[in-house]
């Protein structure tokens, strides 16, 4: 096993893409009281949902060139196995906070989909002021949760926009994927 915090900076470091993370979580576990949710996105513009827990690992994959991730594992094999330990989290108001933000998704997976730039999801995902929105704000939502950062990506522009706490739209750090060599090079053959 290797300690959550160590594992996510090994995967930045040693992982060229997607398959290599796949690679990589499947031989070597978490340690630690938490588990954790991720996103990855290579130079090619795959994407992968990760979902680990100390015992179990799943990975999730976009649906229709979509994949939405929030810090609530959703695949089947991590719901059930934790509930026995601690049951008193599965009837919790957490819980459900996360499971709104779930069902939220699911019911404008749709108008996500159909949306092209980054500036469009950030706009129609920034209402923190709403109840049930994505991102929350303490003052605003049941227990005073707050959302300490967002991170905003699209795989095919290779931009990625990151809001940290307290919110603020105008407030954000920008990151763009470099285009790998091998990326470049593979594309030449495919034109040729």
């Amino acid at each position: 096993h290797i300690n959550l915090y160590f594992q996510i900076r090994l995967l930045a470091q040693y992982c060229g893409d997607c398959d290599d993370i796949r690679h990589f979580l499947n031989q070597y576990r978490i340690s630690g009281v938490k588990g954790i949710n991720a996103t990855a996105v290579d130079a090619r513009g795959n994407i992968l949902g990760i979902e680990l827990e100390s015992e179990n690992i799943a990975f999730r994959e976009p649906e229709d060139g979509v994949l939405m991730e929030v810090n609530h594992w959703q695949h089947p094999d991590l719901q059930e196995p934790p509930r026995e330990p601690r049951a008193d989290f599965w009837q919790g108001k957490y819980y459900y906070n996360s499971q709104n933000r779930v069902q939220y998704l699911a019911y404008h997976r749709e108008r996500f989909r159909q949306m092209k730039t980054l500036d469009e999801l950030i706009g129609f995902s920034f209402d923190v002021h709403a109840p049930g929105r994505l991102l929350q704000m303490g003052e605003y939502n049941i227990e005073h949760w707050v959302t300490s950062h967002a991170v905003f990506m699209r795989g095919k522009d290779r931009k990625m926009r990151v809001y940290t706490c307290p919110l603020d739209k105008a407030q954000y750090t920008e990151a763009e994927f470099p285009e790998a060599f091998w990326v470049r090079e593979a594309e030449k053959d495919l034109v040729s």
